[in-house]
């Protein structure tokens, strides 16, 4: 009887060592597991972390049309022009793009109302409603074309030279266009094409009876 008392208490003996053993594996494979997804959580932080620093970082994406675009559209916009850019270099921009495309004028002139600017490193971006015209005389415009455009400047020395001008997309991808290119807080004014118009022809008027009154006076 005492062998056999001894015997079945080393086997409970036995027996609670292997529980105990199990439960020590199963703690550890808990803890393995909580570390696995904790680390798993953090490279997630990371990863997340890493694309906002690139999506921050590389302000501008090439857009369908192989043109600069903001890729973060409503930061920083500037309602007055950055230092050395001002009217008249935006109107020889617009012009230089513009000129001869529709009647050959004699005289083409450009006058705009500026929306917003954006600074991004060496460059700029100038959102403007402008109004391009060609005349033959003083009375009366040709051809031209207005809405918005946008005009990309790169640093040159100690001032700007044009990158790009932008123009939305004609047809039912008008609206669309304008969305992918202008910051959202300028949309409404970019969309409202009526809004400056009367102002803007009367400015082109002007530089037109001048031109060709400075030409008139000149061949008497």
């Amino acid at each position: 009887m005492y062998l056999i008392g001894t015997f079945s208490d080393n086997k409970e003996k036995h027996t609670e060592k292997y529980k105990g053993d199990d439960i020590m594996e199963e703690t550890k494979r808990e803890a393995k597991s909580k570390n696995k997804a904790l680390k798993g959580l953090l490279i997630t932080v990371v990863i997340l972390t890493l694309i906002s620093a690139v999506l921050m970082t590389v302000r501008f994406i090439l857009d369908d049309n192989g043109f600069y675009r903001s890729k973060a559209p409503d930061v920083g916009i500037l309602r007055a022009y950055p230092e050395g850019a001002d009217d008249e270099l935006i109107s020889q921009c617009i012009i230089s793009e513009e000129k001869n495309n529709y009647t050959n004028g004699k005289f083409c002139t450009e006058s705009h109302v500026l929306l917003g600017a954006q600074e991004y490193g060496d460059r700029i971006i100038v959102y403007v409603m402008s109004l391009y015209e060609e005349w033959d005389n003083a009375y009366s415009s040709d051809a031209g074309r207005s809405g918005p455009a946008a005009v990309t400047l790169i640093a040159d020395g100690n001032g700007w030279k044009l990158e790009n001008y932008w123009t939305p997309r004609d047809g039912s991808d008008y609206e669309r266009s304008i969305k992918e290119k202008f910051p959202e807080a300028l949309w409404k004014q970019a969309m409202d094409t009526q809004e400056h118009i009367e102002e803007l022809q009367a400015e082109n008027k002007a530089k037109a009876e001048k031109s060709f009154a400075v030409e008139s006076s000149s061949l008497s």
